[in-house]
C-alpha cells in the first residue's frame, strides 16, 4: 500500500480557522468588559447627581423657617424674595432656591436641581420639597 499513508493534526488552514475564531471572542468579550465599564460609570454619575440634590434638600429642610431665606455660605444669595444658591462637585452642577411663605405663608418651597453631561447629552435631576414653620 504505497499511497495510503496518513497524517495526524490540523491542517494550516484549520489552525488560521480556529485562531480567527479564538480572536473575534476575544474581542467580543474586551468590547463587553468597556461597554459594562461605561455603563457603569454614567449609573456611578446619576447615584451622585441623586445622592448631591438629596443631600441638600434634607439640609435645607432640617434648618429652622426663619433662617431659610438667609445665605449660609458664599455660593448663596437673595434675590427677588428668595434664597438661590449654587455649586459643583466633580462635574455635577447643583443649583437650589428657596421660596418662603409660597405656596402659602408659613410654608417654604425648596427646589434642588443637578446637571451633568452624559455621552454628550444634558441630563438633570430636580426634587422638590416643602419646609412648614414649626417643622
Amino acid at each position: 500500500m504505497r499511497g495510503a499513508h496518513r497524517q495526524a493534526g490540523f491542517s494550516l488552514i484549520e489552525t488560521l480557522v480556529a485562531l480567527c475564531i479564538l480572536v473575534v471572542g476575544v474581542l467580543g468579550v474586551t468590547k463587553m468588559f468597556s461597554e459594562g465599564r461605561r455603563i457603569f460609570a454614567e449609573i456611578e454619575r446619576r447615584r451622585s447627581a441623586v445622592w448631591l440634590a438629596q443631600d441638600k434638600l434634607e439640609a435645607k429642610v432640617g434648618q429652622e423657617y426663619d433662617t431659610l431665606g438667609a445665605p449660609t455660605n458664599g455660593s448663596e444669595w437673595s434675590e427677588g424674595g428668595m434664597l438661590a444658591g449654587q455649586d459643583e462637585h466633580e462635574g455635577i452642577m447643583r443649583s437650589w432656591r428657596v421660596e418662603i411663605d409660597r405656596p402659602a405663608p408659613g410654608v417654604a418651597n425648596i427646589w434642588v436641581a443637578t446637571q451633568w453631561t452624559e455621552r454628550g447629552a444634558r441630563r438633570s435631576v430636580l426634587l422638590v420639597g416643602l419646609k412648614a414653620r414649626g417643622d
